[in-house]
């Protein structure tokens, strides 16, 4: 007996593969959190330093403007322009070094490096920490006038480095003219950040995250993080999965896990059969079903759809050996566009055809429209000899795809198979169905032959008669059934009696 692993180790690994996951989404999160932190705050700041300037050369404008001698004869037109904006401290005249009008000391002269610590800039602007407001940095603009000359704004530069709200917090360096640095915000090992200038190279703003703020952020990340690293571990494993799954249809043709059912098509208003679809069915040792959705997608991703379809071929000679059918039956299998262009196709549909035809079967390939995506011109090649060797070939699921008109047009066909969506409009025999009545139209002068699927109601069927749709096929005439019921279903057929009743359903 094999020795099975002990399951707590594997749940433990699977526990630290999703912990370790989890934690590597939170961090990967948090650096681009961060990174978008860093752009969002430079460029905030960036606005706001170009607000700033704005602001200053507004208000040295306004003050060079002012007659000479003003602060002695209306100070309180002076007063007004540094009450401009919140963030102005003061506005001036500099001559020589000597501050001979300004909001705050009036026309009293002054110093100016005694009151801002620094000589006037010779630039435009510079950065600086007052000795007026001890730990209030500002920012100073200057517009020189003539020589020896300027007017000044003096204005608050802490909001230009100021964290604010920002998550996670950020460093911010700023630098302006040959003055000081300012900074704020959280210290610590920092990579590089952004840098941004502004006033045409005057003006830099560096702005960093800390690795701390990093961590700190990735630790807030982490219980949002912590289901997307469970889902991803579960994306994993079910990405590892295919070739299980491969492993297991390949395995369920050896073990006789697959049967093909049928599902007979009827006239529209006797409910006579004339013919089925023959359809793949997979049922585990357990008794569980697999969707044919699921393992048909499974088999033409896996690439495993030409063995299945010829597993089906395998079982549909083996049901129809004891069918006795009625005069013209027709057998409909559906068929991949890769195995319709395989070189072996044509040979192993001809085999099934000829055992079909001893007992009385015409075989009908049917291809979807969402199989052919390419090489349409081989397609139709191998449409043409096919119809030439006697097959009937029909165009499944008809309105699905993204090009009918034009595979109608390229395709050589016998007839197409209008599918359900198209058919549950017809809620009443009246019903507006314009969609279902073009399709209907054109297959009529295109000669086709039309069959509508997913019939459930006898509203739909007399919508359909009263069309003129001389084929359907649904729940209301039957379910699909295996081999053996469906010889049953035929023998108990009466001719006559309306679709879907039997003998003993007349009694």
């Amino acid at each position: 007996m094999p020795i099975r692993p002990p399951l707590l180790p594997c749940r433990l690994l699977l526990a630290a593969g999703i912990l370790t996951g989890a934690c590597a989404l939170a961090l990967l999160a948090a650096l681009c959190q961060v990174r978008f932190a860093l752009k969002e705050g430079a460029s905030q700041r960036l606005a706001l330093i170009t607000a700033h300037a704005n602001v200053a050369e507004g208000l040295t404008a306004r003050l060079r403007a002012l007659p000479a001698a003003t602060c002695d004869t209306a100070p309180e037109a002076v007063n007004r322009l540094a009450a401009f904006s919140p963030d102005v401290r003061s506005v001036g005249r500099v001559i020589n070094g000597t501050v001979t009008c300004s909001s705050v000391t009036g026309a009293r002269p002054v110093s100016f490096i005694s009151t801002y610590g620094i000589p006037v800039p010779a630039g435009t602007v510079s950065l600086r920490t007052t000795p007026v407001l001890p730990g209030r940095p500002v920012i100073i603009f200057v517009q020189h006038t003539a020589p020896g000359r300027a007017v000044f704004v003096v204005m608050n530069a802490q909001p230009l480095v100021s964290g604010g709200d920002d998550r996670p917090r950020l460093h911010y360096t700023l630098r302006a003219g040959g003055g000081d640095r300012l900074e704020s915000g959280p210290g610590g090992a920092a990579p590089p950040g952004f840098t941004l200038s502004a006033l045409p190279g005057r003006v830099t703003l560096t702005v960093r995250a800390p690795l701390s703020a990093v961590l700190r952020q990735a630790a807030q990340n982490l219980p949002a993080t912590l289901p997307l690293a469970v889902l991803a571990v579960a994306l994993m494993r079910r990405r590892s999965g295919p070739p299980r799954l491969k492993a297991a249809l390949l395995s369920g043709m050896r073990r006789g896990e697959f049967a093909a059912h049928y599902q007979p098509v009827c006239e529209t208003d006797s409910g006579r059969c004339g013919g089925a679809e023959a359809l793949m069915r997979w049922t585990k040792p357990d008794g569980g079903a697999v969707s044919p959705e699921v393992f048909i997608a499974a088999a033409e991703r896996e690439g495993v759809i030409i063995p299945l379809t010829r597993h089906l071929f395998t079982l549909i000679a083996r049901d129809t050996a004891a069918w006795a059918v009625p005069a013209g039956f027709r057998l409909g299998v559906n068929v991949a566009g890769s195995h319709l262009l395989h070189p072996d196709f044509f040979a192993q549909a001809s085999a099934l055809k000829a055992r079909l035809s001893d007992r009385g079967i015409t075989m009908v390939i049917e291809i979807t429209e969402r199989s052919l995506v390419a090489e349409t011109a081989r397609t139709a090649a191998v449409l043409t000899r096919l119809r030439e060797a006697g097959f009937l070939v029909m165009l499944d699921d008809f309105g699905t795809g993204y090009s009918a008109l034009s595979y109608l047009q390229s395709l050589p066909v016998d007839g197409i198979k209008i599918d359900k969506r198209f058919i549950d409009g017809l809620s009443s025999a009246d019903a507006e169905t314009p969609v279902l009545d073009a399709i209907i139209r054109l297959g009529r002068r295109l000669g086709l032959e039309t069959v509508a699927e997913g019939v459930s109601s006898e509203a739909r069927r007399r919508g359909l008669m009263r069309r003129g749709v001389r084929l359907s096929q649904g729940y209301l005439f039957a379910h699909p059934m295996d081999g053996a019921a469906l010889r049953v279903w035929m023998s108990q057929r009466v001719s006559g009696l309306p679709y879907g009743y039997s003998k003993e359903e007349k009694s």
